[in-house]
């Protein structure tokens, strides 16, 4: 081959990869708006999308880390939910925590759609879950 056609070869990949790169939505799995108060912490977890037409989340799973030497682990609630043409909020899925060890915890969101999916608001979140810490006392 000549090495024209290999610097051609070489930038229609290039180009075919940034073009399909750019055709994908991305999602992340976030901690977005923790706040404290006298009695410990509330974490919401958000799943935040750039897909328009995402009608189908499944499973999502976050580990979160935290200093252990002030917080501990105290529960977790399901935020998820659909909303019908009444504006009547259902939850969807389930969630469920796990202390992994000192001071890291996973969290798992799933939904067999049974039931629908959680649809994203205006800024493309969908709030998964709340999680709550207690305040360690100081010794």
């Amino acid at each position: 081959m000549k090495l024209k056609n290999i610097l051609a070869l070489a930038v229609a990949c290039g180009a075919a990869l940034v073009m399909s790169v750019a055709a994908h939505a991305a999602s992340e799995v976030k901690v977005q708006g923790a706040t404290t108060d006298d009695y410990g912490c509330t974490v919401p977890i958000v799943l935040h999308t750039t897909d328009e037409n995402i009608d189908e989340l499944c499973g999502a799973q976050i580990f979160l880390y935290y200093d252990a030497s002030k917080w501990s682990y105290y529960q977790i609630a399901n935020d998820a939910f659909i909303v019908d043409r009444r504006g009547n909020k259902t939850t969807v899925g389930s969630v469920a925590a796990g202390v992994m060890g000192e001071g890291r915890l996973s969290i798992v969101y799933t939904n067999d759609m049974s039931v629908g999916a959680p649809a994203p608001d205006e800024n493309g979140n969908i709030t998964l879950c709340t999680v709550t810490f207690d305040t360690v006392p100081s010794v």
